[in-house]
């Protein structure tokens, strides 16, 4: 009996151990870093896995694409950009910029590449669908500054590709609808591209669309769903407990309402942890009177998702909303 309770003690031990271990990685923050690295480690195989989908090039027919361009100095993964544009263009034409999801601290171009892809064939397009650099690696205004760099590269570039500076428009889904509901602001505020320490491109965004988008900051703050606490912990407390970069990056207050383009919100409640958020910034933006669109998509032949029309492009539901995108961006 008395050999039965030293080894019950012995394993106590052992478990009490575990979780003094596990509470200290997960207070100190090892632990999120441990599962972004990790993540990132067999990103490679991630990227080899999607380009192997069944749907991945269902939209390149008649679409040229060059990719993996570095629109940054080096060659690092997060600045680099794929581009899409019509085989038969004669002349310049609009330009989308795609700007993946993936919770701010995942997530790779390729997700997007069907959309992209589909942008390219079905509206006469020019689209970039780029990288950045994710959470933790850098903060909210590095990854700003990354976008200018995008824009940058197209003044560069504008010559050996048909893009129409005068017509460039931003899309994102969840943490890259968060992202480019921050940009819009930012082109549009003076104060922010200081702030933001960018120097204006030549030429403005004209519309933003954003796909079941994270939004604000308070919720990565305050919690209000698993996905956002499981965010808000793997961003680290380093950029969540800067109070004046979190502010700056809360579309809910971050600039003036007058002063805001015009944007697509796509949302669906079956979204059951970012819909909330969407028809509340769409609540916000009615009392502020941003000039906005609002479309909400519920199941018709298809069970919908987070980011559906990126996920699944090749369903219906999807191409009505990515044609709504389109149209949005007065390309149709």
């Amino acid at each position: 009996m008395k050999k039965r309770s030293s080894v019950m003690k012995k394993i106590l031990i052992l478990i009490l151990a575990a979780v003094i271990l596990i509470a200290v990685l997960f207070v100190s923050g090892a632990f999120g870093k441990i599962i972004i690295s990790a993540s990132r480690k067999n990103e490679a195989k991630t990227i080899t896995d999607t380009k192997e989908g069944e749907y991945y090039n269902i939209f390149a027919d008649g679409v040229l694409s060059d990719t993996d361009i570095a629109y940054l100095q080096g060659d690092g993964y997060d600045h680099k950009l794929d581009i899409h544009w019509p085989e038969n263009a004669s002349q310049p034409l609009p330009v989308i910029i795609d700007v993946h999801g993936g919770g701010l601290v995942g997530g790779e171009k390729e997700l997007n590449n069907t959309q992209s892809q589909y942008f390219a064939s079905y509206g006469n397009c020019v689209v970039i669908n780029t990288n950045y650099t994710r959470l933790p690696d850098g903060t909210y205004a590095t990854i700003i500054e990354d976008l200018y760099a995008v824009l940058y590269w197209m003044e560069q570039h504008q010559d050996l590709y048909p893009m129409d500076l005068e017509r460039v428009y931003m899309t994102g889904d969840s943490g890259g609808g968060h992202i480019v509901s921050v940009m819009a602001a930012v082109q549009y505020d003076a104060s922010l591209e200081n702030w933001y320490r960018v120097e204006p491109a030549s030429f403005r965004i004209r519309k933003f669309a954003l796909t079941c988008p994270m939004v604000g900051t308070q919720e990565l703050v305050h919690p209000k769903s698993i996905a956002y606490g499981f965010f808000s912990y793997l961003i680290g407390s380093r950029i969540r407990n800067d109070a004046e970069a979190m502010a700056k990056a809360d579309i809910f207050t971050i600039t003036d309402p007058a002063l805001y383009p015009p944007v697509l919100l796509i949302t669906t409640p079956e979204d059951k942890n970012f819909y909330p958020g969407a028809a509340a910034l769409h609540e916000y933006w009615e009392s502020v009177q941003v000039e906005h669109q609002y479309s909400v998509y519920k199941n018709e032949t298809n069970q919908l998702e987070h980011v559906f029309n990126i996920t699944h492009a090749e369903w219906e539901e999807s191409r009505k909303a990515n044609k709504e995108i389109l149209s949005f961006f007065d390309i149709l």
